[in-house]
């Protein structure tokens, strides 16, 4: 049983590493520099979005 469960840890660890990998090849072929730049841009297209959002319920 319990190596059963080291299995099945080391294949989602080998997942989540190759998820890892892909995403950080999508940054790069997209222009990022990092994932914090990726991350801080979605954060700022975000909160544009909302301060619309806010400014077109304001305006009815």
């Amino acid at each position: 049983m319990r190596k059963e469960k080291k299995e099945i840890v080391q294949i989602s660890l080998r997942i989540e590493r190759e998820k890892l990998n892909a995403y950080k090849k999508w940054l790069i072929d997209n222009g990022y520099r990092s994932i914090n730049e990726h991350l801080n841009k979605m954060i700022d297209n975000i909160l544009k979005r909302a301060k619309e959002a806010k400014d077109s319920n304001q305006k009815d």
